[in-house]
């Protein structure tokens, strides 16, 4: 155990050469859910919001419970930063992005359907491209990306794990 001698927070220290950690409280939302981690994070590690970063749960080796993730926000003394230190972090709010909830509307005569997929968080979803969702054949023609605009032009993409809505279009009788 040490204590910062500028702040007066104590931490944990683990052995010479292998730096300072300090355990953090991380929340993790991922579809609809909320799950809440106790995570070592060094205390030299500058994290910052909308970067990503791979969270182990502490002392939870033989379930292995491993979340990759977006930071959404930081608390530090009580109040939301942008960016801090680890040692600083009270709370780390997070997204995690590994596996995402994509959610695709379609239109089928005047009513317009939603569906929520499973899909890894990494596939690229291209404007124009068909895939089958739930059994529907749908052609993608518009993405709403997450904290940003839309995507239309054919050929664009973007990774399921950024994507706030996916607009397509039934191809066929599927």
């Amino acid at each position: 155990m040490v204590q910062c001698v500028s702040c007066g927070s104590v931490h944990t220290c683990a052995p010479e050469g292998q730096g300072c950690e300090s355990l953090v409280r991380v929340v993790v939302s991922s579809a609809g859910d909320t799950n809440v981690m106790k995570v070592r994070i060094r205390n030299d590690d500058v994290l910052e919001v909308g970067t990503h970063h791979l969270f182990e749960q502490e002392g939870d080796e033989e379930q292995g419970i491993v979340k990759l993730c977006e930071i959404t926000a930081l608390d530090v003394k009580g109040r939301r930063r942008e960016q801090a230190h680890g040692y600083e972090v009270e709370t780390v709010w997070s997204r995690a992005i590994d596996e995402v909830e994509l959610k695709v509307s379609y239109p089928d005569d005047r009513i317009t359907h939603s569906l929520c997929v499973k899909v890894e968080g990494d596939t690229e979803i291209e404007i124009g491209k068909t895939y089958r969702f739930e059994g529907k054949l749908l052609q993608v023609h518009k993405i709403k990306v997450r904290n940003s605009g839309y995507i239309s032009r054919k050929g664009g993409t973007a990774p399921a794990h950024t994507i706030k809505r996916v607009f397509a279009k039934r191809v066929g009788n599927s």
